[in-house]
């Protein structure tokens, strides 16, 4: 009979045994803590890498819980990620990220996330919902668990783990993985809110460095209200820099061309072309920002229509330029397109809305700083205009009787206010133009210009044309203009001149002389220097006027004063016709600027001189030598004798038979007027000037009032 153990012995096993399971638990307690140390020291020492935190964790669960297969998905976008696997081959990976779009209760992973809650199937192969051939095929799974993650009481994920024999996972187990998910869930969301704390570093320091440039920009414009190179200049320095571009432009739209005014790292091939304006064509990207006012947002210009079709502005940006993509941002101004904002990229990048919308509010600021410069422009123009207009309208105040220092000055202020080359001053006298004023850049161009003045009214010059047509006239480049003559484009050349505008100077709507500017190069003047040079125009017909009327005044005053004078005379000696005829004679030639004068009385057709005024002693002599003459046909006398009407004689010296006048006394101009009595011939008075310039009717008719007052005279000296 065998043995039984004594009680004591019996007592002593089942305390090794119990000693032996509780080191065991021990152990696994050990290595469990080991564990989740070790993951949440991939936690807190590997922020910025939530990949290894993972592949830690599904490790050490894998491990823990004796899973040879392990995976860790969680919702990114439209379906959820493979971020972690364990003892998966690559064609495993795959099918694992390839059915996950879209959980049911087929898989472990659709029944965990249907679920909301931990799934436990001992053996796949006897779990009715479980249909997964392909995964069965590729690992022979058996035993599954399916873990949630969980955030604000939502499934967002799910740790798996997978046994390739039917063995039950325990609750120990099962609690472990359950920790474990935990810690996935606090590593992926430390993860998301660094990420997001990164973010807004980033958009923090991206705001910052926009906030920054647009300061400078700004501060630029209030410094600098009336430069706009400058903040072109730091627009486009900054535009590149924030949205990462290689290259950029700004173009400023004149009409229908494109001229820029900003160039920053242009390639080497597109400098030269891109120095000067041009008209883009319509399938250009410039092309269409003109035709629609809207910004061009290209991701590979080499797809583009125009590229296509050879433009060759837009195949230099391509080819010599390097560009890729590129953004056009049009300047906007009262609905009209005034430039572009362009920055390219050199790779196939396009840029971001962030990017976008920057560049736009440069554009803003760059339209403002055109503005404020514009603004202070015409405010600097008035400034000016009102200035140069007081100083000719001073000039008109100190010397109304002289127009020539208005006109001096006008030439001058419209040269300055046009930054011209010359500015010249014409006046209409008779059928001629007549220079009054000149300003020129050398004694060359004086010359020109001097030399040919004056020019007939009816010649094919435009000071003539104005003159005649009373119209504005200008010459946008005499150069290329077809219907300008060669002796036109020669004086232009010596003047130095390529554009020419003119305006008429008008009075009662006829036009009594020009004023007209020239600018070095070809352009097209404007409606306000037109109108700022009619302005010039309309104070030198003030001036004019002003010195016509006062001129008139002093005539007037002057021949009252003679006819008082010739009165007294008359009436002091009434018997003595001597005084009478000098006082005449004296009044006569000075008020009629001539040089001197002689008194002849009539007497069957015959004439004496009774008196002279003036005259050369060799001409003097001989009247008082001559006596009682007929005079010879032809002569004024003659002519007075012939018609009892005045004779005019524009030039004596030109006569056919000079007369005794021009031969002794050096007339050439000259009149004689008649003294009639009921148109009985009493005598006549001639004057004379020794220059060929013709008598005003004004002057005749001053002298006949003295031929008047001489018959008066000799009435009165024959009754008394």
């Amino acid at each position: 009979m065998q043995d039984q153990p004594r009680p004591a012995d019996q007592s002593l096993a089942e305390l090794k045994t119990a000693l032996a399971q509780r080191e065991r638990e021990l152990d696994e307690a050990r290595a469990h803590q080991a564990a989740t140390a070790a993951v949440l020291k991939a936690i807190t020492g590997s922020r910025f890498d939530l990949a290894a935190v993972l592949d830690k964790l599904i490790d050490s669960a894998c491990r823990l819980c004796e899973a040879e297969i392990g995976t860790i998905r969680y919702e990114d976008g439209a379906g959820y990620r493979l971020a972690a696997t364990f003892g998966c081959r690559p064609e495993w990976r795959e099918h694992f990220a390839g059915y996950s779009a879209k959980p049911d209760r087929t898989s472990v992973f659709g029944q965990t996330i249907l679920k909301g809650g931990t799934i436990h199937i001992p053996d796949v192969l006897e779990d009715r919902d479980y249909a997964r051939p392909v995964a069965q095929k590729l690992m022979g799974l058996r035993a599954a668990l399916g873990v949630p993650l969980m955030r604000d009481g939502r499934v967002f994920g799910v740790v798996n783990l997978f046994r390739t024999t039917p063995r039950p996972f325990t609750d120990r187990q099962i609690e472990l993985a359950e920790t474990f998910s935990t810690q996935a869930v606090i590593a992926i969301e430390n993860a998301r809110l660094f990420e997001a704390e990164e973010q807004r570093s980033a958009e923090l320091a991206e705001s910052l460095a926009q906030q920054t440039a647009t300061s400078e920009v700004l501060k630029i414009i209030s410094t600098t209200p009336g430069e706009v190179t400058g903040v072109f200049d730091a627009i486009l320095l900054n535009a590149l820099r924030l949205c990462e571009a290689s290259f950029g432009l700004i173009h400023l739209c004149e009409g229908k061309n494109f001229r820029p005014v900003a160039i920053h790292n242009i390639p080497p091939a597109l400098a030269a072309w891109q120095g000067k304006a041009f008209e883009p064509a319509p399938e250009d990207p410039l092309g269409r920002v003109f035709a629609t006012k809207q910004k061009i947002h290209i991701a590979d210009v080499r797809a583009e229509q125009a590229y296509q079709m050879r433009s060759a502005p837009f195949v230099a940006l391509v080819e010599g330029g390097g560009a890729r993509t590129l953004l056009l941002v049009p300047l906007i101004k009262d609905g009209g397109l005034i430039g572009t904002i362009g920055i390219y990229r050199q790779e196939v990048r396009e840029f971001s809305a962030k990017h976008i919308a920057l560049v736009e509010s440069f554009a803003a600021q760059a339209v403002i700083a055109i503005e404020n410069a514009r603004l202070l422009s015409e405010l600097r123009e008035t400034l000016e205009r009102q200035t140069a207009t007081s100083e000719v309208l001073k000039v008109i105040a100190g010397s109304p009787a002289d127009a020539q220092p208005v006109f001096d000055a006008i030439a001058q202020s419209a040269a300055r206010l046009f930054g011209g080359q010359s500015a010249t001053v014409t006046r209409v006298v008779g059928d001629e133009i007549h220079l009054a004023a000149l300003t020129a850049g050398s004694a060359e161009g004086i010359e020109a210009v001097r030399s040919s003045f004056p020019s007939p009214l009816a010649s094919q010059g435009i000071h003539s044309r104005v003159a005649h047509s009373g119209q504005p006239a200008f010459r946008y480049d005499i150069e290329s203009e077809p219907d300008v003559s060669q002796a036109i484009k020669d004086l232009a050349r010596a003047r130095g001149y390529r554009s020419i505008l003119v305006v008429p100077m008008l009075r009662d709507g006829a036009a009594i002389g020009t004023i007209g500017v020239t600018l070095r190069e070809a352009t097209h003047f404007t409606a306000d220097q037109i109108d700022l040079l009619t302005t010039f125009a309309d104070q030198a017909v003030i001036a004019i006027e002003n010195a016509r009327l006062l001129s008139e005044l002093r005539e007037a005053l002057e021949q009252q004063t003679a006819t008082s004078e010739v009165l007294e005379v008359i009436s002091s000696s009434p018997g003595d016709l001597a005084p009478v005829f000098e006082a005449m004679l004296a009044n006569a030639v000075r008020i009629c600027d001539a040089k001197f004068g002689t008194l002849f009385l009539h007497d069957n057709e015959t004439f004496n001189a009774v008196a002279a005024f003036g005259a050369p002693p060799a001409l003097a002599e001989f009247h008082s030598q001559r006596g009682w003459f007929k005079p010879a046909a032809g002569t004024g006398l003659d002519g007075v004798l012939r018609t009892r009407d005045v004779a005019r004689i524009a030039d004596e010296a030109a006569e056919e038979t000079p007369s005794i006048s021009a031969r002794l006394g050096g007339a050439r101009s000259l009149i004689v007027v008649p003294m009639l009595k009921e148109n009985a011939l009493a005598g006549a008075i001639t004057v004379y000037r020794q220059e060929v310039r013709p008598f005003t009717e004004k002057q005749i008719a001053l002298v006949a009032s003295f031929a008047s007052q001489a018959v008066i005279a000799i009435e009165n000296a024959r009754l008394l």
